[in-house]
């Protein structure tokens, strides 16, 4: 009788360490059966089981934020090397060399941006993230980023009209990341609106 009692908690363990040791080694789709009968290891491979999926999830979560921030990241890094081959070349004027180098400082600060955006993304899908304690007026941050857009427009020759309700409630935002969506949205519309 001692033999057959060791042997049903000893095989669910001896399974249990086996599939551990199979996550630890990548194969993250690993799971124990969950039909000991004894109720402790039963209730143990149910709770293995479960970190085991949210282990998968949370790796699977992170590869496919590392694919898209390598595709987002690809344009502006290749439009810069391009431009920057195009300057070391020594072939242009002094008024394209100009030109490149101002567009290589856009590209710059675009990347910036999208980097940020990128932390900001990562940020908010970590199940630990908490929006900022204080409240600010959203209509003073929204007036900064018009103007830090207007020369974008004006170069383009596009009309930006500005309707902001007067009666805006404070959000519970960081400045920072509310200034970045922000500007993000009109980049975009400044940058796929033609002239």
């Amino acid at each position: 009788t001692a033999w057959y009692l060791a042997g049903r908690i000893v095989r669910p363990l001896s399974a249990l360490s086996a599939a551990a040791q199979q996550m630890a080694d990548g194969q993250l789709d690993t799971r124990v059966a969950e039909t000991s009968s004894v109720t402790e290891l039963a209730a143990l491979g149910s709770v293995f089981n479960h970190m085991a999926a949210q282990i998968e999830n949370t790796v699977a979560r992170q590869r496919e934020f590392v694919a898209n921030a390598s595709h987002e990241l690809r344009a502006p890094l290749s439009a810069i090397r391009l431009r920057a081959e195009m300057l070391a070349g020594g072939a242009l004027d002094a008024e394209e060399a100009g030109r490149y180098a101002g567009e290589i400082d856009l590209e710059a600060t675009q990347l910036g941006q999208l980097v940020s955006e990128l932390l900001q993304l990562a940020r908010a899908e970590d199940e630990t993230f908490r929006p900022p304690a204080e409240l600010i007026a959203p209509a003073e941050v929204i007036a900064d980023c018009l103007r830090a857009a207007r020369p974008g427009t004006t170069r383009k020759h596009q009309q930006l009209q500005v309707s902001i309700a007067p009666n805006l409630p404070d959000v519970r935002i960081a400045p920072g990341d509310l200034r970045s969506m922000v500007g993000n949205l009109l980049d975009n519309a400044t940058k796929y609106t033609p002239e």
